[in-house]
């Protein structure tokens, strides 16, 4: 049986080189297509003939404006693209809440937010965690 190595007279170590180097040229070359050039697949499907009401859901769901694309120009658009901002907006409240808030209890966060909603500086009292409660105060004034 013939060998192929002694055939074309190249040793393992020379191959694994060659496959090395041709392994570097192809990862060069995809990063020399740049990132433009991926297509990148929509986080959210919506159906063909969807519904304004529905592709707004979804949008604001996500918190994807890119849904709203899927509606043509008109109130709807703005509407959806409106409250994909607010949500954007609350889900970044909510991340600073959960950080400044980190260490007080679920039960005191409830009546910060009970009394922060219904501007009820009573609510505020029955808060136990004093730095949470003050600010309660502070909030409400």
């Amino acid at each position: 049986m013939v060998d192929v190595f002694k055939m074309m007279k190249l040793k393992p170590l020379e191959i694994g080189i060659l496959v090395l180097v041709v392994l570097v040229a192809y990862i060069i070359s995809l990063y020399m297509l740049g990132e433009d050039k991926f297509v990148e697949q929509p986080k959210v499907f919506i159906p063909e003939g969807a519904s304004d009401d529905f592709v707004i859901e979804q949008a604001y769901q996500h918190a994807d404006e890119t849904v709203c694309e899927h509606i043509d120009e008109g109130e709807s658009k703005d509407e959806c693209l409106e409250r994909v901002e607010d949500k954007k907006f609350l889900d970044e409240g909510v991340e600073k809440a959960k950080k400044e808030f980190s260490g007080v209890s679920a039960e005191d966060q409830i009546l910060l937010g009970k009394a922060l909603v219904g501007k009820d500086s009573s609510l505020c009292e029955q808060i136990i965690d004093e730095a949470t409660k003050q600010k309660c105060f502070d909030l409400l004034v």
